[in-house]
């Protein structure tokens, strides 16, 4: 499912920075810094996806000849064109849709379906920096800095066709389990025009992320033979997938939001030292 697409010509990439010297001594030196990076994405969003929860995927599992990793698609369709009459295509429940033998597509219905969101925009974060240095000896300076990010317009997915929670179920009232489906698939906000396809899981600008944190730096150059640098960071990590996008659905569609959280890469308290002497 698909429209033309809108470009996104707007992407403006700064990058600046300062560092003074408060005092003309070199003893204190107050820096900083704020950038904003697009991220390039992978084509893997638009032709596969890799997460374990997902309900439809690109390329990998639609039935097409096209290669994914030199492995052909479980279809036939190649490059080319196919005609189709109108009497040929079953736009109902009962299917198949497509005729046999002409498209590897036999499911009876609804099936799910891969979306992209015609005004997708390239996922952007922007970093910024404040840092106090201090030289207590020509060898000695300990740096203390707040460092931040925030990511934007991230790319993530939802489905566009999910039905109000607790469609199919009724209090008090027994069915099974095929009458509980077509009671949820009829409930579906596109089920009037398309009753052939369920989910519609549109890839789109949907995730953010925020980091966080407090960086101390002790240095201590070469003195009698000894060096080392001792660090310790303290910060947090929120967001709503901890990838490079997110390839499941939310919890909840019709409020993806509620998945912002405590992410995969949130270190509260991080120590490091490394230290060297010279024989």
């Amino acid at each position: 499912i698909s429209e033309p697409f809108h470009a996104d010509p707007n992407n403006f990439s700064p990058r600046v920075g300062f560092a003074w010297d408060m005092k003309g001594d070199s003893r204190w030196v107050l820096r900083g810094g704020g950038s904003i990076i697009y991220v390039l994405e992978g084509f893997n969003v638009l032709i596969s996806q890799q997460g374990t929860k997902a309900i439809t995927t690109g390329l990998n599992t639609t039935p097409t000849g096209a290669l994914l990793n030199g492995v052909p698609g479980p279809g036939n369709i190649t490059t080319g064109s196919l005609a189709l009459t109108a009497s040929q295509v079953a736009w109902n429940l009962t299917g198949p849709i497509f005729p046999a033998g002409q498209i590897a597509c036999t499911t009876a219905a609804p099936c799910p379906i891969l979306a992209v969101d015609p005004n997708l925009r390239s996922p952007y974060v922007t970093a910024w920096s404040l840092s106090l240095q201090h030289a207590f000896t020509n060898d000695l300076s300990l740096e203390v800095a707040y460092v931040g990010n925030h990511g934007t317009k991230l790319t993530g997915m939802v489905d566009i066709n999910a039905p109000p929670a607790g469609s199919g179920w009724t209090a008090g009232l027994s069915s099974t389990a095929g009458q509980r489906t077509a009671a949820e698939n009829k409930a579906r906000p596109l089920a009037g025009l398309f009753p052939y396809i369920s989910n519609i899981n549109q890839v789109r600008n949907l995730d953010e992320s925020n980091y966080h944190g407090l960086q101390t730096t002790l240095t201590q150059r070469p003195w009698h033979g000894v060096s080392y640098t001792v660090g310790y960071t303290w910060s947090h990590a929120l967001d709503q997938t901890s990838a490079d996008w997110n390839a499941n659905v939310p919890m909840n569609s019709y409020n993806p939001a509620a998945d912002y959280g405590i992410g995969a890469f949130d270190v509260r308290q991080r120590m490091t030292v490394s230290l060297s002497y010279t024989l």
